[in-house]
Order: structure tokens, then C-alpha cells, then sequence
């Protein structure tokens, strides 16, 4: 018996299906997609379902041993808060945490690097950490926010207290706390996020060899948030054969088959991007018509 796959729609044999505890249904190449979008993309880390993130030992279960590795290795770049890259401008890859020794970050091409101040390790203390001092102290002052995983400061004029950083750590602005654990507002000064400002924190300079962390086309959180704050989507999303094809909304990526439409404020978004929104709030499941 043939099953359908949720995404492509495709019609397949059930070795050729993996099956998820939120019922959904990917297809081998589809689900090669969705790991290999979290491996280059870190918007899309983790790759996420209906609201959860797919398991390991699911996502992993009949893809090539390359796909694995790779994603293995970006999930160590993207968990980790305080990255540090090689100080050698011909390398600039990532350094794990495990190779970091007393502020000492050694890179396979025998390079030293301060993991302080990020450049060519040097003896004595780092001055990075009263200057770091300083700016968290004077960020406190102005009523700024700090990442509590990485120390990033994030400084919010209007918009939604869901802070995403860019480490992908998710707090609450107004309190500090983990998001969806505190029973603060969401709003504050707007309607929404300004999308301005994500763009803004995404273009900061990353050394060369590293992964891309910034999107071709930078996700619209802000979207996201207004329309979850003045559109329920009552009717649910239905999808919308393409005979040439069209671009989703949030991602910005280009899909062959078919959009998911909702049918009160027009929205048209891809099936990933649908599952996103789930994992941020309100939107419904899609409806097959």
C-alpha cells in the first residue's frame, strides 16, 4: 500500500517513507532536504515537525553516511554559544570546544587562537574580558538584554518579547527567561518584531570557512509574529497546486509542486515554513482539497 508523502505529495512505498510521531509522513529525498537546510542554514536548526524537533535516530535512519557527518559536525557549530574561529585568515574554520584549553583554542592547521578576543592567542591576561565586562555593565544600565548562552547584547526598541538569538537561544526580553516559560506579554512599543533589526544582527562579518548562518533569504519573523497576532488563519491552509512553480513567503525558497495558502489573509508558504509557524504559535495544520 502506497503512502503519501506530506510534503511532495508523492505516492511511495512504506521502506521509502519515514513516519513521525506528529503523523507526518517524509519521504526520503524530502527528509534529505530538511537535514541538509539545518546543516547549511542555522535558521533552520533544528530541523522541527508540526512544532518538535525530529529525533536523530529518525531523520538518520536510510540517509547517506556523508549527509549524516555533515550535519553531525554544523549541529556542533550551531549548539555552541561563544564561537571561536582560527585567527588564520587562510583557514577560518571553526574550532570545537574540546580543542579550547585555558582561553588557548588550537585549530588542526597548528594555529593558536585567544578564544577571548578571537585573534592570534598571546600570553597574559585578555583585556576582551574587562572590555566585555563593561559592556555587559553598561548594556544593564541602558535595559538591555544579554543572551544568557552566548553574552550577546540585544537591544529592543519595539516589537515581540520572543527574542531569537543569534546562537538560536529563544528568551522572553522583558524577564530574561527561557521563551514559554514566563507569563509576561508579548508585545511591547508595535505590532511587530522589526524584521530590519534581524537583518541587522545576521549581517554582522563571519570569518571565511564558516557555515552560513544568514539565509539567502532572511526568514520574516516579523511576519510571522503579525500575523500571528491579527490572523488566526480560521479557514486553515489549503494548498495550491503550481503548474510553474512559485517562492515561499517566509524562506524565500523556490518549490516546484505546490504552496500552502491560508485562506483568510493569503499567506503562502512552503510545508517546512508551515511546520515553522507551528513551532512559533498559532497556525493550523494544512487541509488537502
Amino acid at each position: 500500500m502506497a503512502i503519501e508523502c506530506s510534503v511532495c505529495l508523492e505516492l511511495l512505498p512504506p521502506h521509502q517513507v519515514i513516519s513521525l510521531t506528529c503523523g507526518c509522513k517524509y519521504c526520503l529525498g524530502c527528509m534529505d532536504r530538511v537535514v541538509k537546510l539545518a546543516t547549511n542554514r542555522e535558521a533552520h536548526y533544528p530541523p522541527r515537525c508540526c512544532q518538535w524537533p525530529i529525533p536523530a535516530d529518525t531523520m538518520f535512519v536510510a540517509l547517506p553516511q556523508q549527509v549524516v557527518e555533515e550535519f553531525m559536525a554544523a549541529k556542533r557549530v550551531w549548539d555552541s554559544g561563544n564561537r571561536t574561529y582560527c585567527s588564520n585568515k587562510t583557514c577560518g574554520k571553526f574550532i570545537d570546544p574540546i580543542h579550547i584549553v585555558s582561553g588557548e583554542a588550537s585549530c588542526p592547521c597548528r594555529t593558536k587562537t585567544c578564544s577571548q578576543c578571537k585573534n592570534a592567542h598571546h600570553d597574559g591576561y585578555c583585556s576582551r574580558v574587562d572590555e566585555r565586562a563593561t559592556a555587559w555593565s553598561f548594556a544593564r544600565e541602558q535595559g538591555w538584554k544579554i543572551c544568557h548562552k552566548c553574552g550577546y547584547i540585544i537591544e529592543l526598541e519595539s516589537g515581540s518579547y520572543h527574542i531569537i538569538c543569534l546562537c538560536r537561544h529563544e528568551f522572553c526580553y522583558s524577564c530574561g527567561a527561557a521563551w514559554k516559560t514566563c507569563n509576561c506579554k508579548v508585545f511591547e512599543g508595535g505590532p511587530e518584531v522589526q524584521a530590519s533589526q534581524y537583518a541587522a544582527s545576521q549581517s554582522q562579518h563571519e570569518p571565511a570557512g564558516q557555515l552560513q548562518s544568514e539565509p539567502e533569504g532572511i526568514p520574516d519573523f516579523a511576519l510571522w509574529e503579525r500575523l500571528q497576532k491579527h490572523c488566526e488563519h480560521p479557514g486553515q491552509f489549503h494548498r495550491v497546486m503550481l503548474r510553474r512553480g512559485g517562492r515561499c513567503k517566509m524562506c524565500n525558497i523556490w518549490v516546484h509542486k505546490f504552496l500552502l495558502t491560508c485562506r483568510e489573509c493569503h499567506l503562502e508558504v512552503c510545508e517546512q515554513c508551515r511546520h515553522e509557524m507551528n513551532h512559533f504559535g498559532k497556525s493550523k495544520s494544512p487541509r488537502k482539497d
